[in-house]
């Protein structure tokens, strides 16, 4: 697994939606994901600190796991597969540790909010990922 970080969230000149992107802590790779508009915003409200006057849903959650005792230990990026991202939420429970199915961007929402690592598998940067060399796009 490679240590992931979110670079920007927004529209790409072109694109038809909202795309998502990641950064290796220590490397040059970023991995884009398109992604629905209220995630874009969940992960927008979290990485730019905005305060909302009521929970968002990624909020809620994140209230609720608290409530719960549960921790999310670390999100990731698992599997591209026909160009669809796969993720997974790693919880610590007072049972126990478990791991649950769930699409890369509202992991990554909740990750913000609750200070967990996100990451991405090898094989799913090798598959979808990119290299920047000295400022521009290698693929």
């Amino acid at each position: 697994m490679v240590r992931m970080d979110v670079v920007t969230v927004g529209v790409v000149p072109g694109s038809s939606g909202i795309v998502l992107v990641l950064r290796e802590w220590e490397g040059k790779r970023l991995l884009a994901m398109e992604i629905g508009p209220a995630e874009a915003n969940a992960i927008a409200v979290a990485v730019e600190g905005v305060q909302v006057p009521r929970p968002l849903t990624h909020d809620l959650l994140a209230q609720i796991l608290r409530q719960l005792e549960v921790k999310v230990s670390s999100v990731a990026v698992v599997n591209y597969d026909e160009q669809i991202f796969y993720g997974k939420v790693s919880l610590d429970t007072p049972k126990g540790s478990i791991e649950v199915d769930a699409r890369p961007s509202d992991a990554i929402a909740l990750a913000l909010r609750q200070g967990a690592p996100i990451y991405a598998e090898d094989k799913v940067l090798l598959a979808a990922g990119v290299s920047t060399d000295e400022g521009h796009i290698v693929h």
